[in-house]
Formats: structure tokens, sequence, C-alpha cells
């Protein structure tokens, strides 16, 4: 899907990885390059599903977040049931990335291939506070919450 739909995303020079994960952390779809570590991508989306679920919590809007590091950067969106995240290197215009973005990304939303994508992730795991993503204590707490 990402290889069809986001085809001028991919095609920048400096983008390394492109991920869509469903809201409860499955992997829809991705794309990378061959030298790109995907499970980096992985342990990207949890944090980032943790920093938007905050920023929800604490009443702000926050559609995307990028975060620099030495070598890029790392670019994240939030859609309706979707997010999606980027990375790139040094340099890379981030207004270039949005704009690709913007505009490509609802024949990706439209996709019958993304539809079944997400309806097939809900049927695989409807709670994203399921055990694989917990620690011993966290799940001892949800115990006594009776959750």
């Amino acid at each position: 899907m990402i290889e069809k739909y986001l085809k001028d995303l991919i095609q920048l020079k400096n983008v390394e990885a492109v991920a869509a994960y469903s809201l409860n952390n499955e992997l829809i779809d991705s794309w990378s390059d061959p030298n790109f570590n995907s499970k980096v991508l992985k342990e990207l989306s949890l944090h980032y599903f943790q920093v938007f679920a905050t920023l929800d919590l604490s009443l702000k809007n926050f559609q995307e977040i990028v975060i620099t590091h030495e070598k890029g950067h790392f670019y994240t969106r939030i859609l309706p049931n979707l997010l999606l995240i980027v990375v790139v290197k040094l340099p890379i215009e981030i207004s270039l990335l949005r704009l690709i973005i913007n505009v490509k990304i609802s024949d990706l939303l439209k996709s019958k291939e993304l539809q079944k994508g997400l309806k097939k992730s809900t049927q695989e795991s409807k709670d994203f506070l399921n055990n694989k993503n917990l620690d011993d204590s966290e799940k001892e707490y949800l115990k006594k919450l009776e959750i």
C-alpha cells in the first residue's frame, strides 16, 4: 500500500522508512530502505502511541510530531485509525514531507487495502493494553483495578 499510494514520498532521496500502524499498534504496511533496521519502527510506534495518548489527555490537539536526531528526523502523523511514521536522513525539508502526505494520504485512507488491513487488525487485537505491551508490575496493577 505504501509503495502504491505514497510512492512520491518513498522516492525522496533521504527517506529511509515509512510505516503505517493501526491504533492498536499493529503494523498495517511498511516500506524501508534495504539498509534500514526495521525493528526500530516497532519500537518507535509504541512510544509514539504513548506520546499521542498523553497529549490527548492534556486536551491538546496534536496531529504530528517531528523529532530531530543527529542523523535525521522521525516524523509521525496521527490520522483516523492510523499512525504514519516516516524516518528520514538529513538534509530534508519537513514541509516537503508534510506536503506529499497531505496530498497523497486521502487516496491511502480511502483504499480498500487499508480498510481490509484495519479491519483485520481490530479483529486480531482489540485491546491496546494487552499483555504483550505490559511489564509485570503493570499487569499486577491492572489485576488490582480488575481491568
